[in-house]
């Protein structure tokens, strides 16, 4: 379908051509359709669109894991500001913590952090992690301890 519009205006480019070659230039016709055959390529190729170009748009391509990898990078660059400003670990960390926490509580067959049986998958210290407002932040030692133990399946 593509190709089909330029290539009718390629031929009647190179036909017109053979035309005025035979009867303006009193070429014999096989000559003229000759001389015309480059005309036409070259306008075909003129007409199409050249491939190289055009560019690919493709989807990128799906993480490894779960969505909530992308939330463990948030996580440890906002562990710093946590520790300097106890308010942020609310707004910032705890949120992507429970979006992990979630991840590892659904591979257990778990859909909410109220879900009695959260706390035993998690552990107590997570568990409080994730659900305590007024939780202090622990060392990065434990904190990294817990994180290792939340990747775990």
């Amino acid at each position: 379908m593509k190709l089909l519009k330029p290539m009718s205006i390629a031929v009647t480019v190179g036909t017109l051509a053979a035309l005025g070659l035979r009867f303006l230039g009193g070429v014999l016709t096989p000559w003229a359709v000759l001389l015309a055959l480059p005309i036409t390529a070259v306008t075909l190729l003129g007409l199409l669109p050249p491939r190289g170009a055009e560019p690919v748009w493709a989807p990128l391509p799906e993480p490894e894991g779960s969505p909530a990898a992308h939330q463990a990078a948030a996580l440890a660059s906002r562990l710093g500001e946590a520790v300097e400003y106890p308010a942020r670990y609310r707004t910032r960390v705890q949120p992507r913590l429970r979006t992990l926490a979630l991840a590892k509580l659904r591979r257990a067959g778990i859909e909410e952090l109220a879900d009695p049986r959260a706390a035993s998958v998690l552990g107590p210290r997570m568990y409080r992690l994730v659900t305590d407002e007024n939780v202090k932040l622990p060392d990065p030692r434990t904190a990294a301890a817990l994180f290792a133990e939340l990747e775990e399946q």
